[in-house]
C-alpha cells in the first residue's frame, strides 16, 4: 500500500515520500534494496513529472508494479479475462 496523506484539500495533501533517504541512497548502489509493492513509498524528490518518471526509484517501483499485474493475468482461472495488455505502460499510467 502506498503511504499517501489524505487530506480533503488537494493544496494541502504532503504526497507520497520516501520515509528513509538513505535506503534510496543504498538503492543507487544496490538494485536489490529496492521498492517493493508492500507499504512502499515513491521518490518524490524531483521537481516536475517528467523529474518524478525518470528517477530510478520509481522506474523500478513501476517495473515491480506491472511484473505483479502480469504474474496475476498469467495465473488467472480464464486465460480470457486479460487481453494483450502492455502492463509497464498500464503500471506507469497508475503511477504518473
Amino acid at each position: 500500500m502506498l503511504n499517501i496523506s489524505k487530506s480533503g484539500n488537494g493544496q494541502d495533501r504532503k504526497g507520497i515520500q520516501i520515509q528513509d533517504p538513505d535506503r534510496l541512497k543504498v538503492f543507487q548502489e544496490d538494485v536489490d534494496v529496492g521498492p517493493k509493492l508492500h507499504c512502499t513509498y515513491l521518490d518524490t524528490s524531483g521537481r516536475t513529472t517528467e523529474e518524478l518518471m525518470e528517477s530510478d526509484w520509481n522506474q523500478m517501483f513501476v517495473f515491480v508494479l506491472a511484473k505483479k499485474c502480469e504474474e496475476i493475468a498469467k495465473t488467472s482461472r480464464d486465460p480470457n479475462r486479460f487481453a494483450a495488455i502492455d502492463w509497464l505502460e498500464c503500471a506507469r499510467d497508475q503511477v504518473y
